[in-house]
């Protein structure tokens, strides 16, 4: 395995998933909740990605909707395969996307103290 630092998105996805597959399915969760907001609501994108300008609303509604197809797709798969996590999670353009969720589920969704000092070590 390479040292922390150069690991990929979904390599990182995919350690956390192993590591901690109980929260990954609170996130799972949270994420597919996200996704659906996103897609239905412009005052929702404006509240959740803040930090974004407007112009990325669709940009961020096709990741969304491209994550919610493929927790659609493969369901409980995701939590129990971290390999298929990382890739369908954190892979690619996703992986921009997922982060955000990701750091947005460890501030107010309150996991594990574990989990959301993984979350920190991994993706900071």
């Amino acid at each position: 395995m390479p040292a922390l630092q150069y690991l990929l998105n979904y390599q990182k996805g995919k350690l956390l998933a192993s590591l901690f597959p109980e929260d990954t399915a609170g996130y799972i969760k949270f994420l597919y909740t996200c996704g659906e907001k996103i897609t239905s609501d412009r005052r929702v994108f404006n509240s959740i990605l803040l930090p974004y300008p407007a112009a990325a609303l669709e940009q961020w509604q096709q990741l969304a909707g491209e994550i919610n197809h493929a927790i659609d797709q493969y369901g409980a798969r995701l939590q129990s395969n971290s390999h298929l996590f990382g890739y369908e999670i954190f892979d690619y353009f996703r992986g921009s996307y997922s982060i955000h969720c990701l750091r947005s589920y460890a501030k107010f969704q309150l996991p594990t103290s574990k989990y959301r000092q993984m979350i920190d070590i991994l993706f900071s």
